[in-house]
């Protein structure tokens, strides 16, 4: 006779494991692809959020409203920092909570050289 015993690190009920509880927090994901562009390049923000109600990216010359469905945002902005320079780019969520919860990911530039 085999067993299986499962570990439910939120508890159990009726035998199978409960979810995380959802405090209403805001959870975040913020990524640049690819991180490092030669210059006059885009990178691509990837942008994920849950328990929002509003987000908002912003950086060298952006400024990008995300409509959360369901409290959930999952989208994509491409971004063309200046053209000799790297950029910082910050989204900003409020929760179903409340809290402002913010991330920051850069787009650097690849520095060039020149042969004299």
């Amino acid at each position: 006779v085999e067993s299986f015993v499962e570990s439910c690190p939120f508890g159990c009920l009726n035998g199978a494991c409960l979810a995380e509880p959802n405090d209403g927090t805001p959870d975040l994901t913020l990524k640049a692809a690819p991180p490092l562009i030669k210059k006059g390049q885009s990178c691509t923000l990837n942008v994920s959020a849950r328990n929002v109600t509003s987000c908002t990216v912003t950086g060298t010359g952006v400024s990008v409203n995300f409509t959360p469905v369901g409290g959930i945002v999952s989208s994509t902005a491409v971004v063309t920092p200046g053209l000799n320079q790297s950029a910082s780019y910050k989204l900003t969520c409020t929760g179903v909570n409340g809290a402002t919860v913010s991330k920051t990911v850069d787009c650097k530039i690849a520095p060039t050289f020149e042969e004299f």
